[in-house]
């Protein structure tokens, strides 16, 4: 009898002894297409199969395999775990399908490894009874990989769509703007952690981060760099004054004798030595 005329009926089950798959496959089929029914089905973690004691390697074809026609062949399946893999060697690397890096979470950049060819990363997984084409970051994650060591081998939104968290990813090296430029929210990054000097750095608007921070400090802002254009949209005249911002930064900011000596009761000979024109001065 041909292969091309039975088909193998395959029953996965846990240790515990649950089915978690029913499925028929041509003796021709490898192993690893069990493993992809698996995942098709919702079990994401990377895993072994056992039929009796024998451990299946992916790449091998179930027709090599003693598995028996016109009954359920159980299989058992073990998960594995990334502290596991990690005891056993292996690492993201030689474990992700498309082990191509990404530019790196922020501006740091990503030290060099020496790459591994394909023919070396399969050997590798197949000394490890693995799947010889790798995994999927799903697969990864759900077996346990943190974000910080995938990080590099996808782009943020993928990571998201994951299920990896903001706090992940900023314990991954991300920075604002990155983040930001992934959708996320103000709110959200500053729940997470992210201090005014960081939104600073990422070039954020005062007025957006006083709609997400309760009260800002304008001594700390001023510390931090911000100039007089940037908080007298939120600021009065003497709150900056009082926070040390010089006469000529408030004239540099744009304003006027006038509102100065309104504002602040500045006098003539005051503002003109911080370089107003006569012109201006006559308006006061």
């Amino acid at each position: 009898m041909s292969g091309d005329e039975y088909l193998f009926d395959i029953v996965v089950q846990t240790m515990s002894g649950d089915a978690i798959l029913n499925v028929q496959l041509a003796p021709t089929a490898l192993v690893s297409d069990i493993l992809e029914h698996l995942l098709e089905n919702g079990h994401c973690r990377i895993c072994t199969l056992l039929l009796g004691m024998r451990q299946l390697e992916p790449s091998e074809p179930l027709v090599s395999s003693p598995f028996s026609q016109g009954k359920a062949n159980t299989l058992t399946v073990v998960f594995r775990t990334a502290e596991g893999l990690r005891d056993d060697g292996y690492n993201a690397e030689d474990l992700v399908r498309d082990p191509t890096p990404h530019v790196g979470p922020c501006w740091r950049p990503v030290p060099f490894r020496p790459q591994k060819t394909k023919l070396e990363l399969r050997n590798r997984r197949e000394e490890g009874k693995l799947k010889p084409d790798g995994y999927s970051l799903l697969e990864l994650k759900e077996t346990g990989f943190s974000l910080q060591e995938l990080v590099r081998f996808g782009k943020l939104k993928d990571h998201f769509e994951l299920g990896y968290t903001i706090r992940e990813a900023k314990e991954a090296g991300y920075d604002v703007h990155r983040l930001l430029g992934a959708g996320c929210a103000l709110a959200e990054l500053k729940d997470v952690g992210f201090t005014l000097a960081q939104f600073k750095r990422a070039g954020v608007n005062l007025r957006e981060l006083k709609k997400v921070f309760e009260k800002l400090d304008l001594d700390e802002l001023k510390q931090l760099g911000y100039g007089v254009a940037e908080v007298k949209e939120i600021f009065p005249f003497n709150a900056m004054i009082n926070a040390g911002y010089t006469l000529k930064e408030m004239k540099d900011a744009g304003y006027t004798a006038l509102t100065m000596k309104i504002l602040g009761g500045y006098n003539t000979e005051e503002l003109s030595s911080i370089g107003f024109a006569q012109k201006e001065l006559m308006s006061c």
